[in-house]
């Protein structure tokens, strides 16, 4: 290969040289061939890490482009009615219908927008994924769950408590979804002694609280027990969580792990093994488990526990495996679903014309008279959507999306 690269360099002189990172796209846009939205969402194809992001770039990729352009010709309608009651206006009644329907024009357009954008964060759950805490006292098995579903030794087991005090954070892919897992410090009261608290006091408190700010951050927390707990001091620290993550609504899976030590005498009862079950029984959905039995040492539930997570993932972004878009309203006149725009460029124009939109409808409503004024905010809606799409000159953007290019793409 060295050698060809040599040939052709040598062999045709200046006129060859090596592709820089994104230089067939930056030509195929600089040559019309593509736009913004389309090179952006090309780049988060060839990112992705999951099938599900896969699918949702490549729902913007190939969709993305008509739908604002459906947008923009809506609006280039509104206007062109307007600017007909304001240049041949003399005909009263006519004009107040033509307006009248421009109005109605632009109330579809602003809900359309106002529906992608409400479909935003479940897109930013299926670009970033799904985060998940693990949230017990020490020893019930949260590193040993960690390292199962990574099949590797990310996390020091240990028998001895207060072993992990660092958050660490891995993405898995479950079920083609992306999900961050976080494993840190167990929950516990730390007692205090007539001395001072010692290093190890302190830094596995500083620890619990980390794992507890990042367990309220979360979109789902996953709270585990095990086998043979008595629900005593030691969960103490965890109930009191739980019950603050429960008040605020937050979303919780229940695991009791180390099931594989009850004998044959005792297993009648495993359903009702965890001190903390009775907290989640009115927040689970009816077609799922609401408490998982599990065993890290044989893997058994493994299996249930990752169905449920890759339920969860997808009642929260709306995405079935294999559907390349979510749901963000539907095309006039079709079933289709729209594919979402997730990056912060695009929500950030998407909003400002939504507030344009919003403010010509406010103009017209309050005074027929101003409909000059009324168009201008049109032409503003329309100029940010043109943003997005790369109406513009865009070269810093592009050079900033090309650096993240492979060499050559």
């Amino acid at each position: 290969m060295r050698g060809v690269v040599d040939a052709l360099a040598t062999g045709f002189g200046t006129n060859v040289q090596p592709a820089g990172p994104g230089e067939f796209t930056r030509r195929a846009f600089t040559n019309g061939k593509m736009d913004l939205l389309q090179v952006e969402s090309l780049a988060d194809v060839l990112q992705s890490e999951t099938a599900a992001q896969k699918d949702a770039a490549l729902g913007v990729y190939t969709r993305g482009d008509e739908l604002i352009r459906g947008w923009r010709a809506g609006m280039i309608a509104a206007v062109a009615r307007v600017e007909a009651v304001i240049d041949f206006g003399e005909d009263d009644e006519i004009g107040a219908q033509e307006v009248r329907h421009a109005v109605e024009d632009v109330r579809m357009l602003r809900d359309a927008i106002i529906a992608q954008l409400h479909a935003v964060p479940s897109a930013e759950i299926v670009q970033d994924g799904l985060r998940v805490v693990l949230l017990g006292a020490p020893n019930v098995g949260k590193s040993s769950l960690l390292n199962l579903l990574l099949r590797d030794d990310h996390a020091i087991v240990s028998p001895l408590p207060g072993t992990t005090r660092d958050v660490l954070e891995r993405a898995v892919d479950i079920g083609g979804h992306k999900v961050v897992l976080v494993d840190g410090a167990g929950l516990r009261e730390q007692r205090q002694s007539r001395q001072s608290r010692s290093s190890h006091d302190a830094l596995e408190a500083e620890g619990m609280g980390r794992i507890v700010t990042r367990a309220r951050d979360a979109h789902v927390v996953v709270v585990m027990d095990a086998y043979g707990d008595d629900g005593g001091d030691e969960n103490a620290r965890v109930r009191e969580e739980v019950a603050r993550l429960a008040a605020a609504g937050k979303e919780m899976v229940w695991v009791t792990n180390k099931v594989d030590l009850a004998t044959s005498s005792n297993s009648s009862s495993l359903s009702s093994l965890s001190s903390l079950s009775s907290l989640s029984s009115e927040r689970q959905q009816p077609s799922s488990p609401s408490h998982i039995l599990m065993s890290c040492r044989t893997g058994a539930g493994v299996d249930t526990f990752l169905r449920r997570l890759r339920e969860v993932v997808e009642e929260k972004t709306g995405q079935r495996r294999g559907a390349t878009t979510m749901n963000a309203g539907t095309n006039a006149g079709t079933n289709a679903t729209v594919p979402v725009m997730y990056k912060a460029r695009h929500v950030k124009h998407l909003r400002c014309a939504v507030q344009a939109l919003e403010r010509f409808l406010e103009t017209v409503e309050r005074d027929n008279d101003r409909l000059e004024l009324a168009a201008e905010e049109l032409r503003v809606a329309m100029a940010e959507l043109g943003e997005i799409t790369g109406a513009i000159d865009l070269e810093d953007v592009l050079d900033d999306m090309m650096s993240k290019f492979c060499i050559g793409k």
